[in-house]
Order: C-alpha cells, then structure tokens, then sequence
C-alpha cells in the first residue's frame, strides 16, 4: 500500500484493473516467477539453444487460417494504422 498524491492509501491492485483470467505478480511470486524464467533460460540455452522473442502483435490471417474466423470474437483484433488486420498474440 502507498500513499497517492491526494492522501489516499491506495493499493496496486486498485489501480491495475485486471483481466478476467490474468494475475498480478508481486512480492514473492514476482521474484519467483523471475527466478524460475531464469533458471529454464539458463537450462536451455546451456543445452545449445537460442533465444528467440516474438512479436506479440500477428496478423489475424495467422490465427483464422488455423483455427477459423470465429477465433477472431476471441483475440484483441483490429486493425492497424495501414488497414491490415492485426490481433494480439493469444
């Protein structure tokens, strides 16, 4: 908990408005989850992989070609500033 600028006690929780099926991470599970990423980034990359970060933004071709267009309702789908249809990563 921590004070706003206005005087009010306020805690993290009331500030992040949470997605149905999602978690907020604090205080130990935060350094846990942490540590855990670490130590499976450790082990694969030890075993001869590589890194790879994908982009969290996709066409939504991707998706509809795989699992239909009714998978659209389901993603955060829009399109972008050049017309393209684009979804978040599910």
């Amino acid at each position: 908990m921590f004070e706003s600028r206005r005087g009010y006690n306020v805690t993290i929780e009331r500030i992040i408005v949470m997605l149905r099926g999602t978690r907020l991470l604090t205080g130990d599970d935060a350094r846990l989850y942490t540590k855990v990423i670490a130590t499976v980034r450790e082990t694969v990359l030890g075993a001869g992989f590589e890194e790879v970060i994908l982009p969290s933004l996709w066409e939504q071709e991707t998706f509809v070609a795989k699992a239909g267009p009714e998978i659209v309702g389901q993603m955060w789908a829009f399109a972008d500033k050049a017309g393209r249809q684009v979804c978040l990563h599910p």
